[in-house]
């Protein structure tokens, strides 16, 4: 088997929700994973529930526990130098 076979099969968690973590939850979702499997963990809690509704993917903040828990994948996003 091949790692595109095994993929949706994953889980991933995602510190950061900002427009690279948008595009990355878009593609995953494409590709056939499903949202339930995604967690995203934001420090602002309204982006986090913007995410959570658009994408039905679950979400935690980083008051919460550990957000990776078992996850295959944790992808973490670094804001761009202005």
């Amino acid at each position: 088997m091949t790692d595109t076979i095994l993929l949706p099969k994953k889980s991933f968690v995602f510190i950061g929700a900002g427009n690279l973590g948008r595009i990355l939850i878009e593609r995953l979702l494409a590709f056939g994973i499903l949202a339930t499997s995604m967690t995203v963990c934001d420090i602002e809690y309204v982006r986090g529930a913007q995410i959570e509704a658009k994408y039905h993917v679950l979400t935690t903040t980083l008051d919460d526990q550990y957000p990776g828990g078992t996850s295959s994948y944790m992808i973490l996003q670094a804001a761009a130098d202005t």
